[in-house]
């Protein structure tokens, strides 16, 4: 599965993050506030350069495979060993189809928190402060992979819940409580410190400053559409998980009426016969509707997922079971609350990643049911329960169905086209083995061979807006500290060109896309096109402007084009601070052709 599907902003911004991240900082200091896993992933590049984009892939699919081993290792006495691996299985598969393929931030934390709290379990359970404190190091590592880690912070409830579980004393409580707080401490000296040894420093704490800034100026008009405030996240979140209960509640409901309908017609024998007949065929025919029309997405599954989660933890809480099974459900439900925090999009792109304790206790909750109206001495319960299990299984197998077979029909989040369309490949070192539909070739490879004419690796390069892995696959350096502009604020956008100019001897050749190649709408480009045309997009027009007053500003000319990109060279390159954007210039209702 790694080598179908090509997508240019996301993987781009990582890909360019790990290529530079040695070489040179400061020309992808915006994706420093992901230092640590530009820390690895630029590690691994740095030995398995080789292998392209296709290499950090793979080192995707190992970080996965990792986590995946993890979580068996740390569940295995709590989940039966079938129901665990199906649920392994179903939440690798959701995790290669919700997002990117290749190492990155999200997965990287996925597998800190599952080895943190691993060793943060064995403590407690084992009575071993050392595994307490190496749990609580690796949680604040955890926090330099991605900010909003932080939050991490807050699994030392568990110490608590556990304490009160068992009742243990107060001392024995706070001595816990030293040992996570010192380990979590600690993991911002060893960084930092590391950070500073190798010089990156510096570009770390203007990382965060350039954050802040578009944190505090987010609005609806600031070309985020105010994503990342931090009330427009809380907001996204809340709606999203009272979404997922929803669905949650809607399927249990589904499922038990089914269960109880075909227990009340299993008594009727030759008319009941004949109704669960009908009742299997129409289950089929629903569900071959259900995945021809396209109706269920794995944003969906995610929810679906997410809410069952959600609710069955709560229900663990209030039965009685071991304190061990309700350590780790509280684990897992942090995480899931949590870890999404941060993305602007929620639970849609990081849940998957948030699921691997959950979902399998999840499971085996569910499959552990028994239905408290029947009781031991009447024959009905024993069949009821199993009846259940059977329907609760199907479930699970529906969901792998659907997860399967959206693997096939979108194959990549940023590439929809289906694989028999995609056998096409780049013709560019860092991208063999990576194939993408025929249409999509063509178009990158005739804007790879125009580029040559105009720039060599290690040029200065202005790719605009969100096509960062141009970078990646010519090996050149981003002229704004951040491969990919479509990221910034209209604000920052337009300081960062200007702090750009004023900092560099000469003016960079822009790169720019002239087609939509993200979202849905944009996902099968060339071939499909969005009804509204990319460089007029509402979300855009304010960032389009303040580019269009700076080509126009330092005489650019239009060297080359093809039906999906553009390049622009400068006429001439003099230092005129004069030319700097001015936003009294370039306004809404003023732009520059």
């Amino acid at each position: 599965m790694n080598f179908q599907g090509l997508d240019l902003n996301d993987e781009g911004f990582h890909a360019t993050q790990y290529q530079q991240f040695f070489s040179h900082p400061e020309s992808v200091q915006y994706t420093f506030i992901f230092w640590f896993s530009g820390f690895i992933g630029g590690l691994f590049y740095k030995v398995f350069s080789f292998a392209g984009l296709w290499g950090l892939r793979f080192a995707g699919a190992l970080i996965t495979t990792l986590t995946a081993l993890v979580t068996y290792k740390l569940l295995k006495h709590y989940v039966k060993p079938i129901v665990l691996m199906a649920a392994l299985a179903v939440l690798a598969a959701l995790s290669i189809q919700a997002g990117p393929r290749d190492l990155y931030y999200n997965n990287l934390s996925a597998f800190l928190y599952i080895a943190g709290i691993f060793f943060l379990f064995r403590g407690l359970a084992m009575n071993k402060p050392m595994y307490i404190f190496t749990g609580a190091i690796i949680f604040g590592m955890n926090v330099f992979t991605r900010l909003p880690n932080i939050l991490g912070a807050g699994l030392i409830v568990t110490i608590a819940y556990y304490q009160l579980l068992k009742k243990e004393t107060i001392k024995a409580f706070l001595s816990k409580y030293i040992i996570f707080i010192t380990g979590f401490i600690s993991a911002f000296f060893i960084i930092l410190g590391l950070m500073y040894l190798i010089g990156d420093l510096d570009v770390f704490v203007n990382s965060i400053k350039s954050l802040y800034t578009t944190n505090n100026n987010a609005r609806t008009d600031d070309g985020l559409s105010g994503s990342y405030g931090i009330s427009n996240l809380v907001k996204l979140l809340a709606a999203q998980y009272i979404k997922s209960i929803i669905y949650a509640l809607l399927s249990l409901a589904v499922i038990f009426g089914a269960c109880f309908a075909i227990h009340y017609f299993e008594s009727k024998k030759q008319a009941g016969k004949i109704f669960i007949v009908i009742f299997r065929l129409a289950f089929i025919a629903i569900l071959v509707t259900l995945l021809l029309s396209d109706k269920v997405t794995s944003s969906k599954i995610s929810f679906l997922l997410t809410g069952i989660c959600l609710i069955s933890s709560v229900f663990v809480f209030l039965i009685k079971t071991s304190a061990e099974f309700k350590i780790l459900t509280l684990a897992g439900l942090f995480i899931i609350l949590v870890h999404p925090f941060g993305s602007a999009t929620g639970i849609i792109t990081v849940v998957p990643y948030s699921l691997w304790i959950s979902v399998p206790l999840s499971f085996q909750l569910l499959l552990s049911f028994r239905v408290p109206a029947f009781t031991s001495t009447n024959p009905g319960s024993v069949w009821h329960s199993l009846q259940i299990h059977k329907s609760l299984a199907a479930g699970l197998a529906v969901i792998t169905i659907f997860i399967l077979y959206w693997l096939y029909v979108q194959p990549y989040f940023g590439d929809f086209h289906k694989r028999p369309e995609m056998l096409s490949t780049i013709d560019n070192k860092n991208m063999k083995m990576i194939f993408t539909s025929k249409e999509r070739s063509e178009q990158i490879n005739e804007l790879l061979e125009a580029s040559k004419q105009y720039m060599k690796p290690n040029d200065t390069v202005l790719a605009y807006d969100c096509i960062p892995m141009f970078h990646f696959m010519t090996e050149t350096i981003p002229y704004l500290s951040n491969p990919s502009p479509w990221f910034y604020s209209n604000s920052v956008f337009k300081n960062q060109l200007n702090t750009a100019y004023q900092s560099t001897h000469y003016l960079p050749v822009i790169v720019r896309q002239t087609i939509k190649i993200i979202e849905d709408d944009g996902s099968r480009w060339p071939e499909l096109k969005p009804k509204n045309k990319y460089l007029d997009w509402e979300r855009n027009k304010f960032r389009n402007n303040y580019l269009n007053a700076f080509i126009s500003n330092h005489q650019y000319k239009k060297a080359w084009s093809n039906e999906s990109f553009e390049i622009y060279i400068p006429i001439n390159e003099p230092m005129n601070t004069s030319r700097l954007i001015d936003s009294a210039i370039v306004t809404p209702e003023r732009q520059i052709q």
